[in-house]
């Protein structure tokens, strides 16, 4: 059965046309390893299916990324938003307390942490009152983790539910994709909602504008918390006219574009 629906198209659903329709290609190359299109679905739809059975009744449907150019990172922004949640993008090169700032007034009830930011848990979590559930993806045994936070719930590896247990949420076009926050250089950050659709409709004009095909490679130039980085990350997951470009953390910059190429 085919994992897409007839409902509007939203960041994912061109993904996982590709990972049925090239399950074998490359999808991205972190580190000079490639995933392919099959590995990250199944890894998004194991992360996407443990959020869908932890969901908080009556929570703020928003799930932190704390993760940095790693495969987990990649594949919890996909997990996050095949939940039917949006994400909120956390850089461990920022400072901890503006991290935690952000994490506090997002109202996030659940993060997903790679293995680079686990060292940075002590710090962003001081002082949260409200408990989290907490993914750790990268570490099969987080019996360590789990007596150092006890006001919350840690999930590792072996805890995660199986990609079969994952179903498609019907979600509105105009809903939150992702909480991007402001640099709080004049002050506070501030959290500013970006929605499918404004994502897609730009995306939709930089393909037809820029002829961008399945031989480019996309680059990640800047990480997630930027809003070129996010337009970047997800246009080879909404192509609709051809199999998505690979993401590669090797890749020139093409000024002038919203998007990083290179060709293959």
């Amino acid at each position: 059965m085919s994992d897409t629906t007839d409902s509007p198209p939203l960041l994912w659903t061109g993904f996982l046309r590709s990972c049925e329709q090239f399950p074998t290609r490359g999808a991205i190359e972190v580190a000079g390893r490639e995933v392919t299109y099959q590995q990250l679905g199944y890894r998004a739809k194991r992360l996407a299916a443990t959020l869908q059975t932890g969901a908080v009744p009556g929570a703020v449907p928003l799930t932190a990324v704390f993760a940095h150019r790693s495969e987990t990172a990649y594949s919890a922004v996909l997990g996050v938003l095949m939940a039917g949640h949006g994400y909120v993008p956390l850089n461990r090169t920022f400072p901890i307390d503006r991290t935690r700032l952000m994490l506090e007034r997002s109202l996030c009830r659940s993060m997903i942490v790679d293995a680079g930011s686990e060292s940075q848990l002590e710090g962003l979590l001081r002082g949260i009152a409200i408990p989290l559930i907490i993914i750790c993806p990268d570490r099969a045994d987080v019996t360590e983790l789990a007596a150092k936070f006890p006001a919350h719930r840690i999930m590792g590896a072996n805890e995660l539910a199986d990609a079969e247990q994952w179903r498609p949420v019907e979600v509105a076009a105009d809903s939150i994709a992702y909480l991007l926050f402001t640099s709080g250089s004049t002050g506070q950050p501030k959290g500013v909602m970006v929605s499918h659709v404004n994502v897609l409709h730009y995306l939709d004009n930089v393909t037809k504008r820029y002829g961008f095909t399945s031989n480019e490679t996309i680059n990640q130039a800047r990480w997630i918390c930027k809003r070129c980085a996010v337009d970047s990350l997800v246009f080879r997951s909404v192509h609709r006219n051809v199999h998505a470009p690979t993401w590669s953390s090797q890749a020139r910059h093409v000024s002038g574009v919203a998007v990083d190429l290179v060709l293959r």
